[in-house]
């Protein structure tokens, strides 16, 4: 078999993803997307694209959903050649165990293709294993020998262990209930009205080889949830129908224009950002849920104005670096706003000052508890750092103490993360 075709180099990739972004996302920089961390040099084109329409859901990847199909199929079809090209690489007498562990790859990057999972843990152990054999090969000529024994193969190739299949239990089952509904939880919404369409999955759930597979579709099928229902509470900016003059004016002929009796036109009413405060609560403080209403319409009507075709998909910018600041005046915030909207339009990046971040919970505790469920802290240490950058200060020690009571008391937020993370930041073992 021919080997495949090589991986295009990653700054190919990302001048060719930038096209695509552009072309589809008129108004928008591209300066938006982190291009270096989110582009991987172990996936393929195809496979990049699919990853940063995770990691950027509020952009367009795909101009429908047939190219998007097209470009799951592509990046399938390139895995199967690859990994059929790997097989060749083996021996005959060992060509059946590394097959099964092949396909079991195989299997598992098709169904996060299907349901819209990410592939590049998979693919990079795919890549290890591929640098594995290549090496076991270049052994085998040096010793004058055409292709690597059993033995040799096995000396050089580290298969990582296939995951063992989850048994169906009531505690497995509890545990993705739990997974999805702390999903809607940290949105600030209720899961109750969407388990109908968690039961329904259930059984497909059921046919997944790991829990970890099982507890990564749950998180996607709760995200994608959450999505949809941002979507529907976009609310467009109210504009009223202008008025027609009359068919005839009623003055009679020949009497001046300014006595002709005819309406002017009617104005649209444009969404007005609100004149002054409309809460009494004193400054620092977030904006109030009553000026937000206010806001976030002029918001979007500012966004069509600059010529932004689909306004609502900055709404999550909206909210980050808007709705959940803390401001120290309310000229503070009407700055805040205008730099806002005029680094969108102009498709700058926003940065604002640390300190004017806000931790969407009043507790502590309860913030360490959030920030943990994030999984992108390495220790105790980094969580305290981020901490003071949002305004609410704790040591690292606090920080353990409030993650060893999270996990005694398995609090929602911990059912995503696993037990070893949590001895990461603690840097020491749970008791």
């Amino acid at each position: 078999m021919m080997a495949p075709n090589p991986m295009m180099p990653k700054e190919l990739q990302v001048t060719s993803l930038k096209r695509i972004f552009e072309n589809l996302n008129p108004g928008v920089g591209a300066d938006m997307v982190d291009w270096t961390a989110h582009v991987e040099e172990a996936l393929s084109m195809p496979e990049n694209r699919l990853e940063l329409s995770i990691t950027y859901p509020q952009y367009r990847w795909f101009s429908d959903e047939a190219e998007m199909r097209d470009v799951k199929r592509e990046a399938l079809k390139e895995t199967e050649e690859l990994l059929d090209y790997m097989l060749t690489a083996v021996p005959e007498e060992a060509r059946q165990d590394f097959k099964a562990v092949f396909d079991d790859y195989l299997s598992r990057i098709r169904f996060s293709l299907e349901r819209k999972l990410t592939v590049a843990p998979l693919k990079k152990q795919v890549a290890e294993l591929r640098k594995q054999l290549e090496e076991a090969q270049r052994e085998a000529r040096r010793a004058g020998k055409p292709e690597p024994t059993k033995k040799e193969i096995e000396e050089h190739v580290k298969v990582p262990p296939q995951p063992r299949p989850a048994a169906w239990t009531s505690r497995l089952e509890k545990k993705l209930e739990d997974v999805f509904k702390a999903a809607f939880t940290r949105e600030g919404m209720s899961p109750t009205r969407f388990m109908s369409e968690y039961r329904l999955e259930l059984e497909v759930l059921k046919t997944l080889p790991t829990e970890d597979d099982m507890v990564a579709a749950v998180e996607a099928l709760a995200h994608e949830i959450v999505l949809r229902e941002q979507a529907r509470k976009v609310k467009p900016p109210t504009v009223r129908e202008p008025r027609l003059p009359p068919a005839a004016p009623t003055a009679p002929p020949g009497a001046p224009w300014e006595e002709r009796d005819i309406e002017p036109y009617a104005e649209m009413a444009v969404p007005e950002y609100p004149p002054r405060p409309m809460s009494e609560m004193p400054f620092p403080r977030l904006p109030a849920g009553i000026e937000l209403d206010l806001i976030e319409d002029r918001f979007l009507y500012d966004l069509m104005i600059c010529g932004i075709y689909s306004p609502e998909l900055f709404l999550p910018q909206f909210r980050k670096n808007f709705a959940e600041v803390l401001f120290k005046s309310w000229d503070d915030m009407r700055k805040a706003y205008d730099l806002l909207v005029e680094s969108i339009c102009k498709g700058l990046e926003v940065r604002y000052p640390a300190e004017r971040r806000a931790l969407p919970y009043e507790s502590i505790e309860e913030g360490v508890y959030w920030l943990v469920s994030q999984k992108r802290f390495q220790s105790a240490e980094e969580i305290a750092a981020e901490l003071h950058e949002l305004g609410t200060p704790a040591t690292a020690e606090e920080v353990r103490i409030f993650i060893r009571r999270g996990y005694e008391q398995r609090v929602p937020n911990f059912v995503i993360v696993t037990r070893d993370y949590l001895e990461q930041l603690l840097g020491e073992p749970l008791q």
